[in-house]
């Protein structure tokens, strides 16, 4: 929603208040989340149906040709976590959700991984790991099925278990690209950056993968000098404390826990109770 705003004071054709948008769109009606600052609920998944979509932005654009346009989701997620199964030998990443009860996060990037022709999974480096989503609830200590309990979740929200967007058919893996951030070979994560790299074009094509360089020194004050620096970059790759303190428990020489290629084999003791 803030989004929306910046968009309509920044984005007009020319610099009077009644100028034209620069960009044609729709907006989704629905109940604002206030914690995600956004739109969600069951008349935001009724307006995404996919037939309705199409006809709009057909009428739109003047078009009956469905070849004419795209429709693009730009995703990002809480994590972006392993399926637990591979599919036809290849290792699949998959966003995960909660929050905002019924018609909610998770139900909502749903309907966009539905109704879109092309994904673009946008994510900070550390966001991604090599963890299942029940291992990753089990490790951040989160017990609380979010469909199974009252709509009102404000007493539980930091127990909501997160929940794998399952994108793991033939026609929604064809749809994924991934947008993330790469490491210095020299930092804490280097080693993680190549391996992760190296196995979403694997499983995803080469051409599908797009990775922003990033220096995690140039944030932080007087970079690698500063006498803190390791303290504020770990702070900054895993900002929850529950994974982070999981983490420094855990870590071994060059074996970052779950961000090493090697925690796969482990994950399945994780997922049965076997953990931390």
């Amino acid at each position: 929603m803030p989004g929306i705003q910046h968009f309509i004071n920044h984005c007009r054709k020319g610099s009077g208040e009644y100028s034209d948008l620069s960009i044609k769109c729709f907006l989704l009606p629905g109940k604002p989340l206030p914690v995600y600052a956004a739109v969600t609920g069951p008349e935001a998944i009724a307006f995404m149906n996919k037939a309705r979509v199409k006809q709009l932005i057909k009428r739109e654009l003047k078009t009956e040709n469905d070849t004419e346009y795209q429709i693009i989701s730009l995703m990002s997620a809480n994590y972006i976590v392993r399926h637990p199964k591979e599919i036809d030998s290849k290792i699949i990443f998959c966003p995960t959700a909660r929050g905002g009860g019924k018609g909610g996060h998770f139900e909502i990037k749903e309907e966009f991984a539905k109704l879109s022709d092309k994904i673009y999974l946008i994510s900070p480096l550390t966001k991604l790991s090599f963890a299942t989503c029940e291992c990753l609830n089990k490790i951040n200590e989160l017990t609380i099925d979010e469909e199974k309990i009252p709509e009102d979740l404000n007493e539980y929200h930091d127990k909501v278990k997160y929940r794998e967007i399952k994108l793991t058919t033939p026609e929604l893996i064809e749809k994924c690209n991934f947008v993330l951030t790469d490491r210095k070979n020299t930092d804490t994560f280097g080693d993680f950056a190549h391996d992760i790299l190296l196995t979403l074009k694997n499983s995803y094509g080469e051409n599908k993968i797009h990775i922003a360089d990033y220096d995690l020194g140039a944030w932080i004050p007087n970079g690698t000098k500063n006498p803190e620096y390791y303290k504020i970059a770990m702070e900054m790759e895993i900002p929850h404390e529950n994974l982070r303190n999981a983490y420094y428990r855990n870590k071994k020489i060059n074996d970052h826990f779950i961000w090493a290629h090697n925690w796969m084999i482990i994950d399945e003791k994780c997922r049965q109770g076997d953990h931390m």
